[in-house]
């Protein structure tokens, strides 16, 4: 079957549709920030004329998943030498912005002034991290979410993946030690991507298909202050909740240390090298096995394995970063 060819404007207009889209105007209309028991704060939705939550306000994005800091697979970001229980495993990617399609990029410009609005709305004094980042010189957004969940808690969780998972202790030991320690406890969580289709990717092929594709993210988006030695740090977490893969990601050149290991072909030194010239007895002296014995002793061979206009004006987005000065009221 042919591959679905991606329709950015069709896409977009469903997103401009969607209230959620981050890049909306009127995005954060009705939005506000809900402490929770736990002690933090997360973005809820307020009906009109309420000072009461009333659900999660749940945001949309649209980006490439960067190559760097890709976590995805069985056991996610998690290692032993953090010193972190493995229960705390989390999944986690990063969104970049979209530069091949105009219209998207500058739809990400725009949800960038929205998040800025967002976070300075809780946290003014600044010092915000973990989810507007700073990568190769670029803004990226930071997704993540949990890979275990305590039993009876999360829906999203899939009790009968954790058989799949044990599959940790043949890469890594450590990990399927620690895993089969909480089997009794916790249940596994599956990133919830859905292909290109909108059918949901199976558990063993989802780091593949999510490495480089464009993707729309749905999240939860989270706010701690944390306080190490009077230093304050404003923490935000954009905790995964869907995701659908718009386009996928370009195949990566083979590298020399990606290739599997093969032998190299070798033409015999007779074939390159000439034979002595009569009267000249030491024609051959510089090429000879003595004089470079690497040549034909088999250590070679194991040395070398292998600018349209997008509708979004510059006037557009000064009105958008005004309309964002104060637009969100605290709720607690």
């Amino acid at each position: 079957m042919a591959a679905k060819i991606y329709d950015v404007k069709a896409h977009r207009a469903a997103l401009l549709a969607n209230p959620t889209y981050v890049a909306r105007p009127d995005f954060v209309r009705g939005l506000g920030w809900k402490e929770e028991p736990t002690g933090g704060h997360s973005l809820y939705l307020v009906a009109e004329n309420s000072d009461t939550p009333d659900q999660h306000g749940y945001l949309t994005q649209v980006g490439w998943v960067l190559p760097n800091k890709y976590f995805c697979g069985r056991g996610g970001s998690w290692s032993e030498r953090y010193g972190k229980a493995f229960t705390t495993a989390k999944y986690g990617f990063l969104l970049g912005r979209p530069n091949e399609y105009p219209l998207l990029g500058a739809d990400w410009d725009a949800s960038l002034l929205t998040a800025s609005a967002i976070q300075k709305d809780i946290a003014p004094d600044g010092n915000c991290k973990y989810w507007v980042v700073d990568e190769n010189g670029a803004k990226a957004m930071k997704m993540g979410m949990k890979c275990f969940e305590k039993k009876g808690g999360d829906t999203a969780c899939k009790p009968a993946f954790v058989v799949a998972f044990i599959s940790l202790s043949n890469k890594r030991p450590s990990a399927g030690n620690h895993l089969a320690a909480i089997a009794g406890t916790h249940d596994v969580c599956l990133l919830p991507l859905y292909d290109i289709d909108e059918t949901l990717v199976p558990e063993a092929l989802i780091e593949k298909k999510l490495r480089g594709a464009l993707v729309e993210v749905t999240y939860k988006l989270m706010h701690y202050t944390i306080n190490t030695d009077g230093e304050i740090t404003e923490s935000f977490s954009a905790e995964i909740q869907q995701i659908i893969i718009k386009a996928y990601g370009k195949t990566q050149p083979s590298g020399p240390f990606r290739r599997a290991a093969r032998p190299l072909v070798f033409k015999p030194i007779s074939a390159v090298v000439p034979p002595p010239t009569a009267g000249c007895s030491n024609a051959n002296d510089g090429n000879s096995a003595q004089q470079n014995p690497g040549a034909n002793s088999g250590k070679s061979v194991e040395g070398n394995g292998g600018k349209a206009d997008d509708g979004a004006s510059a006037s557009n987005r000064k009105r958008l970063g005004e309309e964002l000065v104060n637009p969100i009221a605290k709720k607690s």
